[in-house]
Protein backbone atom coordinates (compact mmCIF):
# COMPACT_ATOMS: atom_id res chain seq x y z
CA UNK A 1 0.00 0.00 0.00
CA UNK A 2 1.29 3.21 -1.03
CA UNK A 3 0.98 6.20 1.29
CA UNK A 4 0.25 9.36 -0.36
CA UNK A 5 1.51 13.01 1.23
CA UNK A 6 -0.43 15.49 0.97
CA UNK A 7 1.36 18.94 0.88
CA UNK A 8 -1.01 22.29 1.39
CA UNK A 9 -1.63 24.08 -1.87
CA UNK A 10 0.23 27.31 -0.59
CA UNK A 11 3.67 25.74 -0.20
CA UNK A 12 3.06 23.69 -3.96
CA UNK A 13 2.61 27.45 -5.19
CA UNK A 14 5.28 28.54 -3.39
CA UNK A 15 7.55 25.96 -4.60
CA UNK A 16 6.51 26.60 -7.88
CA UNK A 17 7.02 30.17 -8.10
CA UNK A 18 10.82 29.77 -6.67
CA UNK A 19 11.12 26.96 -9.26
CA UNK A 20 9.77 29.23 -11.84
CA UNK A 21 12.01 32.25 -11.19
CA UNK A 22 15.08 30.08 -11.11
CA UNK A 23 14.23 28.92 -14.34
CA UNK A 24 13.60 32.08 -16.11
CA UNK A 25 16.74 33.40 -14.17
CA UNK A 26 18.95 30.97 -16.14
CA UNK A 27 17.09 31.29 -19.41
CA UNK A 28 17.03 34.63 -19.62
CA UNK A 29 20.83 35.02 -18.26
CA UNK A 30 22.75 37.96 -19.53
CA UNK A 31 24.34 36.76 -22.76
CA UNK A 32 28.13 38.47 -23.41
CA UNK A 33 29.96 37.91 -26.52
CA UNK A 34 33.03 39.30 -27.50
CA UNK A 35 35.11 39.39 -30.95
CA UNK A 36 39.04 41.03 -31.13
CA UNK A 37 39.97 41.99 -34.65
CA UNK A 38 43.33 43.33 -35.57
CA UNK A 39 43.97 45.95 -38.40
CA UNK A 40 46.99 47.98 -39.10
CA UNK A 41 46.60 51.74 -39.86
CA UNK A 42 48.61 52.93 -43.38
CA UNK A 43 49.62 56.50 -43.45
CA UNK A 44 49.07 57.82 -46.93
CA UNK A 45 52.64 59.03 -48.48
CA UNK A 46 52.68 62.54 -49.07
CA UNK A 47 55.89 63.39 -52.01
CA UNK A 48 56.01 66.42 -53.38
CA UNK A 49 59.66 67.97 -55.71
CA UNK A 50 60.61 70.95 -56.84
CA UNK A 51 63.57 71.90 -58.90
CA UNK A 52 65.48 74.65 -60.69
CA UNK A 53 68.63 75.16 -61.88
CA UNK A 54 70.29 78.89 -61.59
CA UNK A 55 73.08 79.56 -62.29
CA UNK A 56 75.78 79.32 -60.34
CA UNK A 57 76.35 83.73 -60.32
CA UNK A 58 73.47 85.94 -61.55
CA UNK A 59 75.63 88.93 -62.73
CA UNK A 60 72.93 91.74 -63.84
CA UNK A 61 73.13 95.64 -64.31
CA UNK A 62 69.74 97.72 -64.79
CA UNK A 63 68.57 97.31 -68.47
CA UNK A 64 70.20 94.20 -69.10
CA UNK A 65 68.59 91.01 -70.04
CA UNK A 66 66.39 89.23 -67.94
CA UNK A 67 67.26 85.95 -66.37
CA UNK A 68 64.40 83.19 -67.30
CA UNK A 69 64.47 80.24 -65.18
CA UNK A 70 62.16 77.11 -65.67
CA UNK A 71 61.09 75.81 -61.77
CA UNK A 72 59.51 72.41 -62.01
CA UNK A 73 57.29 71.26 -59.58
CA UNK A 74 56.02 67.61 -59.25
CA UNK A 75 54.34 64.97 -56.88
CA UNK A 76 56.66 62.62 -57.28
CA UNK A 77 59.89 61.71 -54.65
CA UNK A 78 61.96 59.10 -55.21
CA UNK A 79 60.19 57.03 -57.57
CA UNK A 80 56.99 57.18 -55.17
CA UNK A 81 53.41 59.27 -56.07
CA UNK A 82 52.02 61.39 -53.67
CA UNK A 83 48.83 59.35 -52.57
CA UNK A 84 47.02 62.37 -51.73
CA UNK A 85 45.38 65.30 -53.68
CA UNK A 86 47.69 68.49 -53.58
CA UNK A 87 47.09 72.25 -53.88
CA UNK A 88 50.18 74.01 -54.36
CA UNK A 89 51.03 77.97 -54.17
CA UNK A 90 54.84 79.74 -54.96
CA UNK A 91 55.72 82.61 -52.31
CA UNK A 92 58.90 84.62 -53.68
CA UNK A 93 60.82 86.18 -50.61
CA UNK A 94 62.77 89.00 -51.10
CA UNK A 95 61.68 91.88 -48.47
CA UNK A 96 64.23 90.70 -45.71
CA UNK A 97 67.76 91.39 -47.62
CA UNK A 98 66.27 93.12 -50.66
CA UNK A 99 69.33 95.29 -51.49
CA UNK A 100 68.46 95.14 -55.31
CA UNK A 101 65.63 96.73 -56.68
CA UNK A 102 65.12 93.26 -58.52
CA UNK A 103 61.63 92.39 -60.45
CA UNK A 104 60.80 88.69 -59.67
CA UNK A 105 57.62 87.43 -61.19
CA UNK A 106 56.27 84.19 -62.64
CA UNK A 107 54.70 83.04 -65.71
CA UNK A 108 52.87 80.18 -67.26
CA UNK A 109 55.03 80.08 -70.40
CA UNK A 110 58.49 80.32 -71.39
CA UNK A 111 58.23 83.56 -73.77
CA UNK A 112 56.96 85.07 -70.51
CA UNK A 113 54.18 86.52 -71.69
CA UNK A 114 50.96 85.12 -69.41
CA UNK A 115 52.33 86.15 -66.21
CA UNK A 116 50.42 84.89 -63.02
CA UNK A 117 49.38 87.07 -60.28
CA UNK A 118 50.39 87.24 -57.17
CA UNK A 119 47.22 86.71 -54.39
CA UNK A 120 47.30 89.79 -51.78
CA UNK A 121 49.11 87.81 -49.54
CA UNK A 122 51.88 87.54 -52.25
CA UNK A 123 51.37 83.70 -52.97
CA UNK A 124 50.90 82.60 -56.50
CA UNK A 125 47.86 80.29 -56.85
CA UNK A 126 46.15 78.44 -60.27
CA UNK A 127 43.16 76.33 -60.42
CA UNK A 128 45.67 73.92 -62.21
CA UNK A 129 47.85 73.80 -59.55
CA UNK A 130 46.78 70.32 -58.18
CA UNK A 131 47.71 67.07 -58.13
CA UNK A 132 45.49 64.35 -57.64
CA UNK A 133 46.29 61.25 -55.54
CA UNK A 134 47.90 58.24 -57.19
CA UNK A 135 48.42 59.97 -60.70
CA UNK A 136 51.71 61.11 -61.44
CA UNK A 137 51.75 64.92 -62.10
CA UNK A 138 54.57 67.69 -63.02
CA UNK A 139 54.06 71.36 -63.70
CA UNK A 140 56.38 73.83 -65.31
CA UNK A 141 56.19 78.02 -63.89
CA UNK A 142 59.05 80.01 -65.08
CA UNK A 143 60.72 83.06 -62.63
CA UNK A 144 61.65 86.15 -64.47
CA UNK A 145 63.91 88.15 -62.86
CA UNK A 146 64.93 91.37 -64.35
CA UNK A 147 66.50 94.73 -63.00
CA UNK A 148 64.73 97.67 -64.74
CA UNK A 149 66.41 100.88 -65.93
CA UNK A 150 64.42 102.96 -64.49
CA UNK A 151 66.26 101.83 -61.36
CA UNK A 152 70.10 103.05 -62.20
CA UNK A 153 72.18 104.21 -58.94
CA UNK A 154 75.77 103.28 -58.76
CA UNK A 155 75.27 102.68 -54.79
CA UNK A 156 74.32 99.42 -56.06
CA UNK A 157 77.78 98.69 -57.36
CA UNK A 158 78.85 95.20 -55.79
CA UNK A 159 75.60 94.67 -54.02
CA UNK A 160 74.72 90.76 -53.17
CA UNK A 161 71.21 90.01 -53.22
CA UNK A 162 69.21 87.00 -52.79
CA UNK A 163 65.77 85.87 -53.10
CA UNK A 164 64.00 81.99 -52.08
CA UNK A 165 61.35 80.46 -53.54
CA UNK A 166 58.64 78.93 -51.51
CA UNK A 167 56.34 75.86 -53.04
CA UNK A 168 53.70 75.14 -50.57
CA UNK A 169 51.84 72.50 -50.22
CA UNK A 170 48.24 71.60 -49.28
CA UNK A 171 46.62 68.72 -48.47
CA UNK A 172 42.99 68.41 -50.43
CA UNK A 173 41.53 64.96 -48.96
Amino acid sequence: MQKKIKIPKGVLIFISVITGIIVVGFSLSKYESSSQMMATARVALIASNAYVEFDDDIKGYPGCEPKIYELTITNKEENKICEVTQKYSIKIENSEFENLPLEVSIYKDAECTDEIIPDTNGYYKQDDFIFYSGVEGSKKVYLKVEWPVTSKNPAYAFEVDYFRVRIIGEQLD
